[in-house]
């Protein structure tokens, strides 16, 4: 019988994480479908649903080596050339998936930037495949990475018309919490000063681990997404 430490410290994330997949891929397969009906549009849907694909891959790559072959994951045994551990590669996938959607947002929103803004996350997807797990170590670049799309659909919310405005809200959120508990990750948080202190003190206090928040509030900003792109 799992007893409540198993359940809170094990149980909880891994299920937390393996509903986060589904999501993912079932929100790659829902863009892909309207890319279908809207032709107009094709081209923001389906770079959105390669976004969505490449973080459940990421996240699928996290939950196999993390609970199956640990060795791989900490880069006791790479898995692939170059010589980097799965924990980077799972990071090397979500800079490519937001390197991917911020394209097609700047493509979606007609922005002046024509494409200027992937760069920085495409350049961050080359820097870890050099530099391995040490790019997050540089916990500012996270930061970057967490507003600049939630900054562009907060600035598509306050242009968008009155009825559109609620929507374009749950979208800007919806990112926001997602890229937020992606950049929270629980072996960075336990990694990097000062998180690793606060982090190891809220869990003493609490008597458990606190793996289990950062994938609940992913699930939360993918419901925010749902909701906000349901009519769009």
């Amino acid at each position: 019988m799992v007893n409540l430490s198993e359940l809170i410290n094990y149980w909880l994330p891994l299920i937390f994480k393996l509903i986060k997949i589904c999501l993912y891929f079932s929100a790659m397969i829902w863009f892909i479908k309207k890319a279908h009906k809207k032709e107009d549009s094709a081209k923001f849907e389906i770079l959105i649903s390669l976004f969505f694909m490449f973080m459940g891959i990421g996240s699928l790559l996290e939950v196999i080596t993390q609970n199956y072959y640990p060795e791989f994951y900490s880069g006791v045994v790479y898995l692939l050339w170059p010589a980097i551990s799965a924990e980077a590669l799972v990071y090397f996938f979500g800079f490519v998936a937001i390197g991917l959607l911020t394209l097609g947002t700047e493509i979606n929103v007609k922005l002046k930037t024509h494409g200027i803004l992937s760069i920085i996350p495409f350049a961050l997807a080359v820097a870890t495949l050099y530099f391995g797990i040490l790019i997050t170590e540089y916990i500012y670049l996270s930061a970057l990475i967490i507003v600049i799309i939630p900054i562009l659909y907060f600035y598509i919310a306050f242009k968008a018309p009155k009825g559109l405005k609620e929507k374009s809200f749950c979208v800007a959120i919806g990112y926001f919490l997602v890229f937020f508990g992606e950049a929270a990750n629980y072996s960075i948080m336990m990694r990097v000063e000062p998180f690793k202190s606060l982090f190891t003190n809220v869990e003493l206090l609490f008597g458990y681990k606190i793996a289990f928040i950062q994938p609940l509030i992913i699930i939360i900003g993918l419901f925010f997404l749902f909701y906000g792109y349901r009519t769009k």
